[in-house]
């Protein structure tokens, strides 16, 4: 930020990073500018904000107690190793501490000392709280002030004669430009882009294939997939780009064929690109993989335990052929697919490895079939054509028993796994004949056509 001298996009690897406000990072700017890029202008705000901090403990509990009592509070929270840590890091929440506790201090002594002009510099520093860590201060400021209306009823009457309205006209006014500027400049990727949180890998990994698949699709019209708007790497958060559009079953009847149409040969297409979402070889469809996940139905259901592991063995006895490999999206099912328009969004692309076709199609097909079971007044005829239409347009069709497979593959290790996991209760209300539908999948008695 500081060698593109900009003071007011947080950035993170030269990317717009949108999971906190400047303050803190403008701060740290200005210590690399004074001291240099070094270790210790990093870690220079944090230690001086602790140390501000400290000050602030000791005045205040020598306002509403003694000096002793002040003093005491602040040697207390001097020698706290969360203190110790927390100061020697180069991270917000010492800083963020000092603006919002010495926000709301000079607000408490400027009701309970009767002295109202603290009260505005308490303002401001609650300001200076929301633009390091958002509004999260002004959340945290209300619940305080509402937990001291209940508990110290005595505090009541000089706490409602400060001037709140204008207290929080002050907030606004000294915070609000900065959002309305990246709002401005960012659009809606400011406000609504989603997270994402991973317990085993390096965020920022994520977030440069993200950019990759993104980037590589551009080139084809009609299809689009987030990008990666910034990353938090100790929280393992990765912030995306918000994709708009409906899924195929909030569309009208009269334009999903179309709409299936589109998205298979935009999966054509993706199966046609280079590149490869970083998780290697797609492993949610390896034998042993499949034939665990219908043990685990069977545990989780007895009535229909014989028909799931007998879907299982028939899946292991009669695996698919070797296939040519693909970069796969890797969770194909209703809710990662919007369409906007004539566009297809693609989202979720952190599922996806290499492998065959088949698995990617295999998915949305028994995500087609399984609506039709549950729904089957909604159900409209055609759909998995259409999808293989469209897909054979764009790149050539994988074989037929090899789709089969790779459809009554994900019945188990997608649609009946997931019933039971997250207790979707429509697909478990259908889930003996689900598994059966698998079984009349593989053994080729029902159409792949819809």
């Amino acid at each position: 930020m500081l060698a593109a001298h900009n003071w007011l996009v947080p950035t993170y690897d030269g990317h717009p990073f949108f999971d906190k406000p400047p303050l803190f990072y403008v701060l740290q700017m200005a210590s690399f500018a004074v001291a240099g890029a070094t270790e210790l202008a990093a870690r220079r705000v944090t230690a001086l904000s602790a140390l501000a901090l400290i000050a602030v403990i000791a005045w205040f509990g020598g306002c509403l107690f003694n000096r002793n009592a002040g003093r005491t509070g602040a040697l207390m929270f001097a020698v706290l190793p969360a203190t110790f840590a927390l100061a020697a890091y180069a991270i917000l929440d010492m800083t963020f501490t000092l603006f919002l506790f010495g926000g709301a201090a000079m607000v408490t002594v400027a009701a309970i000392n009767d002295r109202p002009r603290l009260q505005y510099v308490g303002y401001v520093l609650l300001a200076a709280a929301v633009l390091t860590k958002g509004p999260l201060a002004l959340v945290l400021a209300g619940l305080a002030f509402l937990l001291s209306l209940v508990v110290a009823p005595e505090a009541r009457a000089p706490l409602l004669r400060l001037r709140w309205g204008v207290g929080l006209s002050i907030v606004v006014a000294l915070s609000s430009p900065w959002f309305i500027y990246m709002w401005h400049r960012f659009g809606n990727d400011f406000i609504t882009g989603y997270a994402k949180a991973y317990r085993d890998r390096d965020v920022m990994d994520i977030a440069e294939d993200y950019n990759r698949v993104a980037a590589s699709i551009t080139v084809f019209d009609g299809v689009r997939t987030p990008r990666a708007l910034g990353w938090a790497r100790p929280d393992r958060i990765v912030v995306l780009e918000p994709m708009r559009g409906r899924t195929w079953t909030q569309l009208p009847a009269d334009l999903q064929p179309e709409a299936m149409q589109r998205l298979g040969r935009a999966l054509g297409n993706v199966h046609n690109m280079p590149t490869v979402f970083g998780n290697g070889p797609f492993q949610r469809y390896r034998l042993e993989r499949v034939v665990n996940s219908a043990d685990l139905v069977a545990l989780a259901r007895d009535d229909v335990a014989a028909d799931a592991r007998r879907l299982g063995d028939r899946l292991a006895d009669e695996p698919p052929a070797r296939a040519p490999v693909v970069g796969l999206h890797g969770d194909m099912h209703t809710e990662n697919v919007l369409f906007h328009g004539e566009e297809v969004h693609i989202i979720d692309f952190d599922q996806g490895g290499s492998g065959p076709a088949s698995a990617d199609l295999g998915s949305i097909m028994a995500s087609l079939l399984t609506y039709q079971l549950v729904n089957p007044d909604k159900a409209v005829d055609g759909l998995g054509a259409a999808l293989l239409d469209g897909y054979r347009s764009a790149a050539p069709l994988p074989s037929e028993s090899d789709l089969r497979w790779y459809t009554a593959a994900a019945f188990v290790a997608e649609r009946a796994i997931r019933a039971v996991n997250r207790i979707n209760e429509s697909t478990l209300a259908v889930l003996p004949e689900l598994l059966a539908l698998g079984e009349e999948v593989l053994a080729g008695k029902v159409s792949l056509d819809g």
